[in-house]
């Protein structure tokens, strides 16, 4: 990770820390990281910050220091769902067998991914990037459902 991205993580843990359980609350991140941020000395000695911005740049981090551990769990569970349902289902099925759920599934796991970059959890553009293969998987399911019928 660069170094912003790094300062931006310390500054989001120090953040959870202040506040672990319901955490600072949605879109405060870049309104309070200056009090938590760290002053990192770079070459001849300058010290700089760059822990503050509009958000942590990973979704977990910016649960964690936004919503504390109560936002956190409820994202956390369903990458763990998504995970056990993309196990079950590789396993009962041959790698050649391709379905519109499991792809779905796959694309809420990589959604959900929680080592990498990410942008504002709470931006309305990216809560169709999460949302939507969501909405998709459940009314596929559903369709499934009643054909089984």
């Amino acid at each position: 990770f660069s170094f912003a991205h790094q300062a931006h993580y310390k500054t989001a843990t120090n953040m959870f820390l202040a506040k672990p359980i319901f955490g600072h609350g949605n879109k405060m991140f870049g309104y309070k990281c200056g009090k938590y941020e760290i002053d990192y000395i770079l070459e001849d000695n300058i010290k700089n910050s760059f822990g503050c911005s509009t958000h942590p740049h990973n979704t977990y981090l910016q649960l964690l220091a936004e919503n504390g551990i109560i936002g956190f769990l409820f994202v956390f569970s369903v990458f763990l769902i998504v995970l056990k349902f993309l196990i079950k289902d590789f396993k009962n099925s041959s790698m050649s067998e391709v379905n519109l759920p499991n792809i779905l599934l796959i694309a809420i796991f990589v959604n959900l991914w929680p080592i990498i970059p990410t942008g504002n959890f709470f931006n309305n553009w990216l809560s169709i990037l999460y949302l939507l293969p969501i909405s998709y998987y459940l009314n596929e399911k559903k369709i499934l459902k009643n054909k089984s019928f």
